[in-house]
């Protein structure tokens, strides 16, 4: 006869069974022996830590012998600064397991981790696992390991104690989490040219840092076992930072023999396309940088991050977790491009700032009018024989548009050495010698003006991205050296003229210009087309020279006037002047 009883007494032991591995940990606070408050859930679940229980007592000799092999595991789970805290539970009632008590545990037995006695609600929150709720409770020393999903692994066993740390270990990266190393990665980043120290350093395994020089860090406590490479990135990526024309003149002397690039971290320097060598093809790339043709180097990146520890790059990969600390690991940062060391460090120079002689250039400045196209010619004030030059010029390009830039006087100056962008004119350009000539054209700009101006309203040096530098020919290139180049307009207008610009006036007033060869008496007059004065804007002294005034016909009506210059020196002389 069939047992009536059987079928349900089985769907009750498979329920029960079920419930039993379902179930998740209960929350719990306590005191702890430090007299803090904790709750398991709202300080370690919720915020993704794994929680380790050690069930115990302070008179439990097994408790005592595993001490040190707990907290010793402890410390490599991070000692309770990453991803997962111990804490200890004392299970009895008696007089030794008060807070008290497992703090004169703690002392006596080197452990660091929290604990509480049962005035500190241990064993309320032991209760769950000692009730055999979780598994078959069989005495102390039980381990309890928790996971942030609140998933429990009830005492992960070993015959021996160690084998029950390994158990526990294990037990732990079933949880997700990755053990902190406790050993440390040790090296420095440093520039090649004593500067250049301020560096990020970074890797795969997600470290990173802003160091000045040295390093020293172990890998994060969720960093997976693996294979990871090291690789620094500069605190910058401005690829003209410390480039210049000066680097194409050192880099073409390189090429040519003249004078060999005798550093290895220059000759990478000079390698911008990195192929290995060091070529005409670089410099093109280099100059493009500098004239603002293209905004990075080959691949985005400014620098190249050589490893002393051993040939090659990227440094060897490293196994993680570390076995042992790894020091040594120096690197040397190169400017792509910068051969003379001369990028400056988050605002510092890498070497002192030294004093430069002027280079003059001038122009005859032009009053133009608007739609007219017009040729000006910039001549050196001095001879000088040289190896190249750089310059930038700022455009207002609402005023003119720039047809042409050229030079018959550098030799191999073409459209390839300069560049207009973003309201600048870049020239970049530098040969094995050639010798300027004093008053001679060194350049010859050709403009459109898009309203009557003077053209130096329009043009005028900018020093912002590029420093304007001349090179003097030299047979050594072991400092940078050169001329800072100054550039200026002047206005000779033929003595006793008049010029006045723009023309109608504008709102707030137009330019006159009067020439006189000499000071003398000066009065300026305006009348209108009747001949009758309107009004006097000057009565004075009149300077030898150019003598400038602000004509404003905002008082009077729209028309066409005469302005009368008359001194006691000449005739008066008189221009038209329309209002609209």
């Amino acid at each position: 006869m069939k047992n009536k009883y059987f079928f349900p007494l089985l769907l009750l032991a498979l329920t029960f069974t079920l419930n039993v591995f379902a179930q998740t940990a209960p929350n719990f606070t306590i005191t702890t022996s430090g007299g803090q408050t904790k709750k398991l859930y709202e300080d370690y679940l919720d915020l993704n830590k794994t929680v380790v229980l050690k069930l115990f007592f302070t008179q439990c000799p097994p408790c005592q012998q595993i001490a040190p092999a707990v907290e010793n595991l402890y410390q490599q789970w991070g000692g309770g600064n990453g991803e997962v805290e111990f804490i200890s539970l004392a299970i009895y009632t008696n007089s030794g397991n008060t807070n008290a008590g497992v703090a004169a545990f703690k002392t006596q037995y080197g452990t660091t981790f929290p604990g509480a006695g049962y005035d500190g609600g241990s064993v309320a929150a032991a209760q769950p696992y000692t009730s055999s709720q979780f598994g078959t409770f069989e005495g102390t020393p039980t381990f309890v390991v928790i996971a942030p999903n609140k998933t429990v692994q009830f005492n992960p066993e070993g015959v021996t104690l160690a084998e029950k740390i390994v158990a526990l270990d294990s037990a732990i990266v079933a949880t997700g989490k990755f053990k902190t190393s406790p050993f440390k990665l040790r090296g420095s980043v440093k520039g090649n040219y004593g500067g250049c120290d301020f560096l990020t350093l970074f890797s795969d395994f997600g470290i990173h840092d802003t160091i000045l020089g040295n390093f020293e860090f172990s890998p994060a406590a969720n960093t997976p076992p693996g294979s990871y490479i090291l690789s620094p990135k500069s605190w910058e990526e401005s690829p003209v930072n410390g480039v210049s024309t000066f680097d194409l003149v050192l880099i073409q002397k390189h090429i040519l023999g003249r004078e060999i690039l005798n550093n290895t971290f220059k000759e990478i320097a000079a390698d911008a396309n990195k192929s290995g060598t060091i070529s005409t093809i670089d410099m093109v790339s280099i100059r493009k940088v500098i004239l603002g043709v293209d905004s990075i180097f080959l691949g985005g990146r400014s620098f190249v991050f050589v490893p002393l520890r051993a040939p090659g790059y990227p440094m060897p990969p490293f196994q993680l977790p570390l076995t042992a600390d790894v020091d040594s690991l120096d690197y040397v940062a190169v400017k792509i491009g910068d051969v003379s060391g001369s990028a400056l460090c988050q605002g510092f120079r890498s070497n002192a700032t030294e004093e430069h002689s002027v280079f003059t250039m001038q122009a005859n400045d032009k009053l133009l009018r608007a739609g007219e196209t017009t040729t000006i010619n910039l001549q050196s004030q001095t001879d000088l024989a040289t190896n190249g030059c750089q310059m930038s010029f700022k455009i207002n390009e609402d005023l003119i548009s720039v047809r042409d830039f050229s030079s018959q006087m550098l030799e191999g100056f073409s459209k390839d050495n300069w560049f207009q962008t973003k309201g600048n004119l870049n020239i970049s350009w530098n040969n094995e010698k050639c010798d300027i000539v004093k008053n001679q054209n060194i350049f010859t700009v050709t403009v459109t003006a898009h309203k009557d101006l003077w053209l130096s309203d329009a043009l005028q040096l900018d020093r912002t991205r590029i420093n304007p530098e001349i090179y003097p020919q030299s047979n050594d290139f072991a400092e940078e050296n050169y001329q800072v180049i100054d550039f200026s307009f002047k206005r000779n207008l033929p003595a006793n003229d008049l010029q006045f610009y723009p023309n109608p006036v504008r709102e707030n007033g137009s330019v006159l210009l009067v020439q006189l060869e000499e000071a003398a008496p000066m009065s300026v007059e305006i009348y209108n087309f009747l001949g009758q004065k309107v009004k006097t804007v000057f009565n004075g002294e009149g300077n030898k020279g150019t003598n400038q005034l602000i004509i404003n016909l905002s008082d009077v009506s729209s028309g066409t006037y005469t302005i009368r210059v008359t001194t006691q020196k000449d005739n008066a002389r008189s221009v038209k002047a329309v209002k609209l």
